[in-house]
C-alpha cells in the first residue's frame, strides 16, 4: 500500500494492490501528508491489503481489522449520543434508550470491551432474561435500543455484522400477564367531573385539557401562552407535541372540544410566568430523568381523590382514550381524530377507540 500525491490537485491518494495484482487508487481527500497517513492508519488499509495477499480477506477478518479491540463500546455509545443530538432526536427517547443500553452493558459485563465483542448470545440473554419480569412490549423496546446502537456501529464500519440479527423476544418464556397489554379504560364523563372538582389546581386544569382535547400530559405541562394566541385564528389551540413534534391545531369553539368551555379553563390558569402556563410542571417534564414522575404524581392524586377510578386501572392517559372514543361516537372520522391527537396513522388512533 502506497500513498501518492496528485501533481495537479495536490491531494493524496492511497494505492492498494489487490489479490489479482490489480491496483486500486482511492483519494484521501486531503492535501496534508500527515493527515493522509492518519486516515490510512485509522481505516486500516495496510492491514486489509496484507490479509488479501494471503487470501484471508473474509468478512470476519475485515470485521476484526476494522473494528478490532481499539473501538471501545463506551466510545461508540458517546459518538451515537452526539449523532442523535445533531439529528435532534427526542431527549426523552435518547435517555430511556441509553438507560437500556447501559444496563445491557453492565449485566453482560461489556462496559470495557470493544464493540465487536457483543455477541448474539449477549443480546438474547439480556432481552429474554426470565428474572426481569418485563412485559412483551418492554422487552421489544430493549431489543430496539440495542439495535439502534449496533446500526450506528455498522454504518461507521466499527462492525460489519449485526449480532442482533435473528434475535427476537422469546414469547414461550413469558407468563400470561407479561404478554397481555395493561387494561387502561377511558374516563367517563362522571370520572372527569369528579377529578375536575376534587383534584388540586393543576390536575383540575389538566383534566379539562385532556378530556376535551386528548392532549398528552407532557404536552399540557409544556403549554405556552402563545399556544392560545394564533395569528391565523384566535379560536385555535396550537401545540407542537413532545413525542413526535407534530403540529396539532384544535378549534376551541368546536362542540367536541368543549364548545368554548376551554376558554374559561384558560382564563383560570394562574399567570406565574410570561411565557409558560405551568412553569414548574414544564421544568419537570423537560428533565429526561424526572419526566416519568409526572404521571406518578397524578396517579397518587387519583388514588386519593377518586379511588374507584384508580382501582379500575385508569391513569392520566385514559383521558386520551376518552377523547378519541367520544369523538368517534359523535360521528367524527378516524382520519380527522388522528389529526387532532397528532397521530400520523389512523390505525394508531383506532387503538384508542373504546366505542
Amino acid at each position: 500500500m502506497r500513498i501518492i500525491k496528485n501533481s495537479k490537485t495536490g491531494t493524496y491518494s492511497a494505492v492498494i494492490k489487490t489479490l489479482s495484482g490489480r491496483t486500486i487508487t482511492r483519494s484521501l481527500r486531503t492535501r496534508d501528508k500527515v493527515e493522509a497517513k492518519r486516515i490510512v492508519k485509522e481505516s486500516k488499509l495496510e492491514e486489509i491489503e496484507s490479509a488479501a495477499k494471503i487470501k484471508a480477506l473474509t468478512r470476519d477478518t475485515i470485521t476484526a481489522i476494522v473494528a478490532g479491540k481499539n473501538v471501545k463500546i463506551s466510545a461508540v455509545v458517546d459518538e451515537y449520543h452526539h449523532f442523535r443530538v445533531l439529528k435532534a432526536h427526542s431527549e426523552h427517547s435518547m435517555y430511556s434508550e441509553e438507560t437500556v443500553v447501559q444496563k445491557f452493558l453492565r449485566e453482560q459485563k461489556l462496559q470495557n470491551s470493544g464493540i465487536s465483542k457483543i455477541t448474539t448470545k449477549h443480546i438474547y440473554d439480556y432481552v429474554n432474561d426470565p428474572k426481569d419480569g418485563a412485559s412483551l412490549n418492554h422487552k421489544s423496546k430493549k431489543l430496539t435500543a440495542i439495535r439502534g446502537l449496533l446500526s450506528y456501529a455498522i454504518a461507521n464500519a466499527y462492525i460489519l455484522k449485526d449480532p442482533s440479527y435473528g434475535v427476537a423476544v422469546d414469547k414461550s418464556k413469558l407468563e400470561h400477564k407479561q404478554k397481555e397489554k395493561r387494561n387502561q379504560p377511558p374516563f367517563t364523563k362522571a370520572d372527569y367531573e369528579r377529578i375536575r372538582k376534587k383534584c388540586s389546581y393543576f390536575w383540575s386544569v389538566a383534566a379539562d385539557f385532556a378530556y376535551w382535547t386528548g392532549l398528552r400530559l407532557s404536552d399540557i405541562a409544556r403549554l405556552e401562552w402563545d399556544s392560545f394566541d394564533s395569528l391565523s385564528d384566535p379560536q385555535l389551540l396550537i401545540v407542537h407535541t413532545v413525542k413526535t413534534d407534530t403540529r396539532v391545531a384544535l378549534p376551541l369553539n368546536d362542540e367536541l372540544i368543549g364548545g368554548g368551555l376551554l376558554m374559561d379553563t384558560i382564563s383560570r390558569i394562574e399567570p406565574e410566568d410570561e411565557k409558560f402556563c405551568f412553569p414548574e410542571w414544564r421544568a419537570l417534564t423537560d428533565d429526561p430523568k424526572r419526566r416519568a414522575t409526572l404521571p406518578t404524581y397524578f396517579a397518587r392524586e387519583l388514588k386519593r381523590k377518586h379511588p374507584k377510578a384508580w382501582d379500575e386501572g385508569k391513569r392520566f392517559h385514559s383521558f386520551r382514550r376518552s377523547f378519541v372514543t367520544r369523538c368517534k361516537r359523535e360521528g367524527k372520522e378516524l382520519i380527522d381524530i388522528a389529526a387532532w391527537v397528532g397521530h400520523s396513522n389512523e390505525k394508531t388512533t383506532a387503538i384508542y377507540d373504546q366505542s
